[in-house]
């Protein structure tokens, strides 16, 4: 099991970043970190309104439990709003995030994905494969994200269950 990890692990990290370096939030977000190579940051300029709307805050707190098993989540916490498409990504950890999360900020909001790497561990849902599930409640500024995630460091792609709590003042 540990060689699987050894090979899977970085593996997963890899198809998460790439995945994440073409969307536009997370775009959006390394040219608010300043990683700018091959973006156009100027697309990202914030919307002009009579009072200045940050689009990145940091965020409050999250709690991460994989499989009923509570995992020692880091307390860096980046909440970065899109208007449009309106989507809400939040990286909790080293950039981008031993847990990168992104939904779709919508009035119900949706999972768009989820990246879970606890202790080189990965565990994902994306709202396109069909593999897995996931929901979002919203109560203000708290998210409750509930479901099943695929375990990649199982072979037979197994699902395991999982709650995120996480607050985040950079939505709506």
């Amino acid at each position: 099991m540990a060689l699987s990890l050894l090979f899977v692990a970085p593996a997963l990290v890899t198809w998460g970043l790439s995945r994440y370096s073409h969307n536009d939030a997370w775009d959006a977000y390394a040219c608010a970190h300043g990683s700018t190579s091959g973006i156009d940051c100027s697309k990202y300029s914030a919307p002009r309104t009579s009072a200045p709307s940050p689009a990145m805050r940091e965020g409050g707190h999250v709690r991460v439990k994989i499989d009923g098993k509570d995992q020692i989540a880091p307390t860096d916490i980046t909440c970065f709003s899109l208007q449009s498409p309106p989507m809400l990504d939040i990286s909790v950890g080293s950039n981008p995030g031993i847990y990168a999360i992104s939904l779709n900020d919508t009035s119900p909001p949706t999972v768009h994905s989820l990246l879970l790497n606890p202790a080189g561990q990965g565990f994902t849902f994306d709202e396109n494969t069909g593999e897995g599930r996931a929901a979002v409640t919203r109560t203000g500024d708290s998210y409750r994200i509930t479901g099943e995630v695929v375990d990649h460091s199982d072979l037979k792609r197994a699902l395991k269950p999982f709650e995120i709590d996480v607050s985040c003042s950079a939505g709506k």
